[in-house]
């Protein structure tokens, strides 16, 4: 399975255009007794006819094995959150429907009020053996951010802000188990190949 989810990793990066992406740090936080964020800086992206920016991360709660997920991750670009739909109407998360479970009739929602979804577990390899679907994925994320990145010529802008928050506390696992952002890139897909990423869900909260 290993190999699937590598296999599914790099053909979906064979899709994504190369040139002018842009390579942000990695970002970990700590739990703590209270909700914690962190912010990265990064330059103004190129605007390219036909092509989307794409916000492109491995992201987890970082422990040894997989133990479950939760919607606790919030993420705002140039101070605006990165919600489920874009504010051109589209489907942000590409390639993920609504996760399905083994004991759960009901998906649960990539994101809510609350924030997105994430799993628990190492970053890497098999992710828990309860989710159903879109374990090709593993815990790589793809978002659209087409509509709040800052472009080369936009008014006023000389960088972009990213900025991640974490709302779970230590009170609530009992163990640090920080919130981490790996390999994290904006990278460029071509737009019709985009739309075809974007996958329903039910019910999806804005």
């Amino acid at each position: 399975m290993n190999n699937k989810i590598s296999l599914s990793v790099v053909l979906f990066s064979a899709l994504l255009l190369s040139g002018s992406e842009i390579k942000i740090p990695e970002i970990s936080l700590d739990l703590s007794n209270k909700p914690q964020q962190k912010s990265v800086d990064f330059p103004l992206v190129e605007k390219k006819a036909a092509q989307i920016p794409v916000l492109k991360a491995r992201i987890y709660f970082n422990v040894k094995t997989t133990r479950g997920w939760n919607n606790t991750m919030q993420l705002f670009l140039n101070n605006r959150k990165l919600t489920s739909i874009t504010r051109f109407g589209k489907q942000r998360l590409l390639r993920r429907e609504a996760m399905r479970t083994v004991k759960s009739s009901v998906p649960r929602q990539w994101y809510s009020i609350s924030g997105w979804l994430v799993m628990f577990g190492p970053g890497e390899g098999e992710i828990d053996s309860r989710i159903q679907n879109n374990r090709q994925e593993g815990y790589w994320y793809y978002f659209d951010i087409s509509d709040l990145v800052h472009y080369i010529g936009d008014n006023k802008a000389k960088s972009n802000q990213f900025l991640v928050g974490c709302l779970l506390t230590l009170k609530l696992v009992n163990v640090n188990t920080p919130l981490t952002l790996k390999d994290i890139e904006i990278i460029y897909l071509d737009e019709t190949k985009a739309d075809q990423f974007r996958i329903k869900s039910e019910d999806v909260s804005r």
